[in-house]
C-alpha cells in the first residue's frame, strides 16, 4: 500500500479554548486530503505529571472517513500535560509494524512539550526510520513555531500555525496528499546529514592521523636528539682521553731542592741564591704545563658543544620541516573536504530546484512513431468500415485539429464522426488527451469518438469509445490513472474501466 498516515491530537490543557479550531482543521482540511482506501490512524495524547497518557482512538488500518469524523467530533475536554515527544515515538513504533511506501505523522498541538520540553530528537529518530512528520500549531507562540519548524524540517515535513483561518493548514494538507516537495525535503535532509556526517568523520580521521604523525615525529626527534647527545659525548671522550686523564702537576708533587745537612756549614750565599732560582723555575714550569692542559680541555669542550649544538639545530630543522609538510597536507585535505562539502550542498540545492520545477522529458521520436503506426492501422480499418467517407487529416503532416480522422455524412458534406486515434504498445487501459483534443471533444461531445489500439507491436486490439462524454458519465471511463505518473502540462489522463 502506498501511504500510511497517523494523526496525533493534543488534548492537553494547552488546547483549552483551541480545541474547536483544532477540530475544524482536521475535519475541513486534513481529512479531505486523506485517501481512506489506505492505512490511517488516530491517537490522542495528554500527560499526568511526567506520565504520558497515549490513547489509540483509531488503530492503524483502513478506517472510514465517518469513523474519523465521529472521533474528532467527540474529543474529550482538554486536561493536564502534553507529552509530544512520547507520542511521536510511540506512533513511529506503530508505523514500523505496517507495510507502506510512505509513512507520515501529523501532530495537531499547541506546541509545547510539558514532559520532555524538546521533541526535536524524537523527530530526528523518526526521520532515521523513514517516517515523515508535519505539525499544525493551534495559536502557537514564537518558541513553539521554532520548535515545530525545526522538528518538521528534520523529519521531511512542514509546519504551520493556525490562528483563526483553517486555510493556513494548507501546507500540511498538501503533505498528506503526497506533496512531492515534502518528500523531497526528507531526501534533502538525509543528503545533507549524510554529507555533514561524512565531512565530520573525514575531519576527525584527518586530525587523528595528524596527531599520530606528530606524536611519531616527536618520538623520532627525541630519539634523534638522544643519539646526537650520546654521539657527541662519545666523540668528545675519544678525542680527549689524554687531556682528561692528565693529572695536573702541583707544587706538592714537586720536591724542592734543599741544602744537604753536611753542607750547611759551608754553603755560600751564591749557592743559596742559585738553589732558590732553580726551585722557582721548576714551579713556573709546573704552573705553565697545568695552564696549557686546562686550556686544551676548554678548547675541546667548546668544540664538542659547538658540534652538538649544530647537530641539534639540524635535527630541529628537519623536524620542523616534517611538521610543516604534515600541517600543509592536512590544510590541503581540509580545503578539499570543504570544497566537497560545498559541492554536495550545491547538488542538494539543484535537487531542491528540480523538485520545485519538475521537468518531464519524453521520447518524441518514439511517440511520433507510435502515432504514425496506429493511425496507419486505423486508416485501413475505417476505410473498410466507411468506404470513401474517411478523411485522414494527418496523412501528410500533423494538422493539429484535436482529432485525427473525419467521417463524412453519406448525404452531404457535414461530419458524422470526429475520431481521435490513441496507440499503445502494451495492454494499458490508460490514455491521454491533449488540451486541444479535450476542447474538440467538449465542442462535439455527441459525435466525438476515440479509437484505442493496444499491442501495436503484436496483434493489435481495438477498443472503440463511440461517445467519450457518455462513457465518462456512466463510469466506463474514469478521469484518473491506475498508478503514479508524472503528467505533462496540458494533458488529460483517462482510463478505460475493464
Amino acid at each position: 500500500m502506498k501511504n500510511a498516515s497517523y494523526i496525533l491530537m493534543d488534548i492537553s490543557e494547552q488546547m483549552e479554548n483551541r480545541q474547536s479550531m483544532a477540530q475544524r482543521v482536521v475535519l475541513e482540511k486534513l481529512l479531505p486530503a486523506i485517501d481512506f482506501n489506505e492505512i490511517v490512524g488516530l491517537k490522542t495524547f495528554m500527560a499526568s505529571g511526567d506520565f504520558p497518557i497515549l490513547i489509540p482512538s483509531l488503530d492503524l488500518e483502513v478506517n472510514s472517513k465517518s469513523d474519523f469524523e465521529g472521533k474528532i467530533n467527540s474529543l474529550p475536554m482538554p486536561n493536564q500535560g502534553a507529552p509530544i515527544a512520547a507520542v511521536i515515538r510511540e506512533a513511529v513504533e506503530d508505523l514500523e509494524k505496517v507495510e507502506a511506501d510512505n509513512k507520515r505523522i501529523v501532530v495537531v498541538t499547541a506546541g509545547i512539550d510539558t514532559v520532555e520540553h524538546n521533541y526535536l530528537p524524537a523527530a530526528r529518530n523518526a526521520a532515521e526510520k523513514g517516517v515523515q512528520i508535519s505539525i499544525v500549531l493551534i495559536n502557537g507562540d514564537e518558541n513553539a513555531l521554532k520548535m515545530a519548524e525545526e522538528s518538521a524540517g528534520a523529519a521531511g515535513g512542514v509546519a504551520c500555525t493556525v490562528n483563526g483561518d483553517v486555510d493556513a493548514a494548507a501546507p500540511v494538507a498538501g503533505f498528506l496528499k503526497g506533496n512531492v516537495v515534502a518528500k523531497a525535503a526528507a531526501d534533502v535532509a538525509k543528503t545533507v546529514k549524510s554529507a555533514v556526517e561524512d565531512f565530520s568523520a573525514r575531519v576527525s580521521s584527518s586530525l587523528g592521523e595528524a596527531k599520530e604523525a606528530l606524536k611519531e615525529k616527536a618520538t623520532e626527534l627525541k630519539q634523534t636528539v638522544g643519539e646526537s647527545i650520546a654521539a657527541a659525548k662519545a666523540e668528545n671522550k675519544e678525542e680527549n682521553v689524554e687531556p682528561i686523564a692528565f693529572k695536573p702537576l702541583s707544587v706538592a708533587d714537586f720536591e724542592p731542592k734543599q741544602v744537604k745537612t753536611e753542607e750547611k756549614e759551608n754553603v755560600t750565599t751564591e749557592a743559596l741564591l742559585k738553589l732558590v732560582a732553580d726551585n722557582n723555575a721548576m714551579v713556573a714550569s709546573v704552573l705553565k704545563k697545568n695552564q696549557e692542559c686546562i686550556g686544551e680541555i676548554a678548547r675541546q669542550k667548546a668544540q664538542a658543544v659547538e658540534k652538538y649544538d649544530a647537530m641539534l639545530a639540524e635535527a630541529i630543522e628537519k623536524n620542523n620541516s616534517s611538521v610543516a609538510a604534515l600541517l600543509g597536507n592536512n590544510v590541503g585535505a581540509l580545503d578539499q573536504m570543504a570544497q566537497q562539502k560545498a559541492e554536495a550542498l550545491a547538488r542538494v540545492e539543484v535537487l531542491e530546484e528540480n523538485e520545485r520545477n519538475v521537468v518531464i522529458e519524453t521520447n518524441t521520436a518514439l511517440e511520433e512513431a507510435i502515432a504514425r503506426k496506429s493511425q496507419e492501422y486505423l486508416a485501413k480499418h475505417l476505410q473498410k468500415k466507411y468506404p470513401n467517407r474517411v478523411k485522414w487529416l494527418n496523412e501528410k503532416q500533423n494538422a493539429g485539429l484535436g482529432y485525427d480522422f473525419e467521417v463524412e455524412e453519406t448525404d452531404n458534406n457535414s461530419v458524422e464522426y470526429y475520431i481521435a486515434c490513441k496507440g499503445l504498445i502494451d495492454n494499458s487501459a490508460t490514455f491521454y488527451l491533449t488540451r486541444k483534443e479535450w476542447m474538440a471533444c467538449a465542442s462535439n461531445n455527441r459525435n466525438y469518438q476515440v479509437y484505442l489500439i493496444n499491442n501495436l507491436e503484436g496483434e493489435p486490439v481495438l477498443t472503440v469509445v463511440d461517445n467519450l462524454m457518455e462513457w465518462i458519465s456512466n463510469g466506463r471511463i474514469v478521469p484518473c490513472c491506475g498508478k503514479n505518473i508524472k503528467l505533462k502540462a496540458d494533458s488529460v489522463v483517462l482510463t478505460v474501466v475493464k
